[in-house]
């Protein structure tokens, strides 16, 4: 009997190891699975996280750009008060005699449009030209303007 008993003893311990074994072989199945789905969702976010950092570093990269481009366009290009525009070139002669006995250093450009341009200064900044042309209009001509001429 005590054969038995002990054969029976065995035989339980050995069933309901097996069932554990299922219960956890199913539970690390789950586990891994959970696992995998941590793993791919911290993928996702490491990718969305290098998409921002790229566009915010093209971001940078086009305002450097632009600034670059607005420093270099400012460092050679003259800014002209422009006192008069003259499709005829007679007229501009004239009207530049006029403005150099009033004690202006005149100078005629040649717009794109055809148009002859007098101008009665010729600076080297942009704000100081808007300076000048803002008391230019004050004491002189109250249509003057400003011509960017690289």
């Amino acid at each position: 009997m005590r054969r038995l008993f002990l054969l029976f003893t065995i035989l339980l311990i050995l069933v309901t190891a097996c069932k554990n074994s299922k219960k956890d072989w199913t539970q690390q199945e789950g586990y891994k699975r959970q696992q995998d789905s941590i793993r791919i969702v911290d993928s996702l976010k490491q990718l969305r996280e290098q998409e921002i950092a790229y566009a915010n570093q093209l971001r940078l990269d086009s305002l450097a750009r632009v600034g670059e481009e607005r420093r270099m366009l400012e460092e050679t290009s003259r800014y002209h008060i422009i006192i008069g525009s003259f499709i005829t070139p007679e007229f501009a002669d004239e009207y530049s005699v006029y403005y150099e006995s009033l004690g202006y250093a005149t100078s005629i450009y040649t717009a794109e449009n055809g148009f002859d341009l007098v101008s009665a200064m010729d600076l080297d900044n942009f704000s100081e030209a808007l300076y000048q042309l803002e008391n230019f209009r004050d004491t002189v001509e109250v249509e003057a303007w400003i011509y960017i001429y690289p």
